[in-house]
């Protein structure tokens, strides 16, 4: 069964006027834990602001591919953000959060994967490039910087190609094929 794994090509920020990003290529090569990129929230208030990761290349796959399964993946961490029950990241279809579930970033490097997808993989493919994951980057508090690091992001998909069609002729009487 091949698997493909596919990364985010681009990003996005909800303001560019109070999160800026250092690295950003960083945050598509899922490498260990010393390669990251740096979003950095310099609003002094602890309103919530956006990264978004996108551009996941869905037609890389082979067009005849039949999905058998597919996980989602966010290795990151945080510092001085705020990490209560409701910061997660999210999967997003433009800046709408969509279903799944992710644990919460925490101050320690991890590799999150999102559980109780229920689009399906047709769905979430037909999103395109407006597909991606969203991050939240929400100060602590005004006095403290926020920091998220983010050391890559993926989507695993194992997937089969179905044989050729295999046509069965059968002849009766004198004639040919």
């Amino acid at each position: 069964m091949p698997t493909a794994r596919l990364t985010p090509s681009t990003y996005y920020l909800s303001s560019t006027s109070y999160l800026s990003v250092s690295d950003a290529a960083n945050m598509y090569t899922n490498t260990d834990s010393t390669t990251h990129a740096t979003v950095y929230n310099s609003r002094t208030s602890t309103s919530s602001y956006y990264i978004y990761l996108r551009g996941f290349d869905f037609d890389s796959l082979p067009a005849s591919a039949v999905i058998n399964s597919f996980t989602v993946k966010l290795k990151a961490n945080e510092s001085g953000v705020s990490t209560s029950s409701s910061y997660k990241p999210y999967l997003a279809h433009g800046t709408s959060a969509i279903n799944g579930t992710c644990d919460t970033i925490t101050t320690s490097v991890a590799t999150h994967t999102f559980t109780g997808i229920s689009d399906s993989w047709e769905t979430i493919k037909g999103y395109g490039d407006d597909f991606g994951i969203r991050i939240n980057c929400r100060r602590a508090s005004k006095n403290t910087a926020g920091y998220v690091y983010i050391y890559g992001a993926e989507i695993e998909v194992n997937y089969t190609i179905p044989d050729p069609a295999t046509v069965t002729s059968t002849l009766t009487g004198n004639g040919t094929i």
